[in-house]
């Protein structure tokens, strides 16, 4: 149910106003579990501000309509349906935080990494997610992509995922 919501305090210290749960999937998107890597993701870490989760749909149905062969995009962890902490992150708290998986070369759903990773497809999901107005996009160390300096940014951790932040 679409409504608006808040973020409060910081993505590492913060809480959730009226969030809004990304369904289990969508066009172009499933969730899944980073703990379990198990599908669907769980009910309690699928929520964030209107604005982030519009985003994940309308990622989902861009997704499907420019990489049609590629297969859906995996969405990890938003945040907990009021904020706090969320069991393997220091953020994710205010509503503003998503993990995205890294789209792999032969399509096959599942966890990915530097050696099974599309390149190409995922440079396309980092362009569009600067294009969007993320403020932040973690890559791991690993990972030969790019974007302005800044807004992505190489950090420890994230050679299997995105980490993505939208202002709030």
């Amino acid at each position: 149910r679409w409504r608006e919501s808040e973020p409060g305090g910081s993505p590492n210290g913060g809480r959730l106003v009226n969030g809004v749960r990304l369904p289990a999937s969508g066009t172009g998107y499933y969730t899944y579990d980073p703990r379990t890597q198990a599908e669907p993701g769980g009910l309690d870490t699928r929520w964030g501000t209107a604005r982030l989760v519009r985003e994940m749909v309308d990622l989902g149905r861009w997704w499907a309509r420019t990489h049609p062969g590629a297969g859906a995009l995996g969405i990890g962890d938003l945040a907990r349906p009021g904020g706090g902490s969320i069991d393997g992150h220091a953020s994710h708290q205010n509503g503003l935080d998503v993990d995205i998986r890294l789209p792999r070369r032969d399509r096959a759903r599942g966890p990915a990494n530097p050696s099974n990773y599309d390149r190409a497809l995922t440079q396309a999901v980092v362009d569009r997610l600067v294009q969007r107005g993320a403020s932040l996009v973690l890559i791991g160390p690993s990972l030969n992509l790019r974007g302005p300096s800044g807004v992505v940014v190489r950090w420890p951790n994230h050679d299997d995922h995105l980490h993505v932040r939208f202002p709030g």
